[in-house]
């Protein structure tokens, strides 16, 4: 063999060695990035189902809560726990809503087509 051919098919030999660490190289980061993708597959699923998980736990503290503030719920704490009783007619007083004192115009000429108002006049 000359000294040409021995060099030539050293390349070749060389290129070999490269092109098949480099497939080697390239499967192992393909199997790679599969493992991690079907890895976050499996995440996201766990937390989808943590995600339902904690939305029929909301809905169920939710219901709760409104168990809790219903009606008949504050009567019986009101009444058992507290003492608490209903009152008679007699004791029932209502009120008038009046607001209170504010600051109105006195003028003759309201603007207000002609009517005037009294100057001792404070609650309306």
């Amino acid at each position: 063999m000359t000294l040409s051919r021995v060099k030539n098919n050293s390349k070749w030999i060389l290129f070999k060695l490269v092109f098949s660490a480099c497939l080697v190289i390239g499967l192992f980061a393909l199997v790679g990035l599969r493992a991690s993708v079907v890895n976050l597959e499996y995440e996201l699923a766990e937390l989808s189902r943590q995600k339902v998980a904690l939305v029929r736990t909301s809905k169920m503290l939710v219901a709760q809560r409104a168990s809790f503030y219903s009606a008949g719920k504050v009567e019986d704490a009101a009444t058992g726990k507290l003492g608490m009783q209903f009152p008679e007619r007699e004791d029932v007083f209502y009120l008038k809503k009046v607001s209170g004192a504010s600051a109105y115009k006195v003028s003759l000429d309201s603007g207000s087509g002609g009517s005037s108002r009294s100057a001792g006049r404070f609650w309306k």
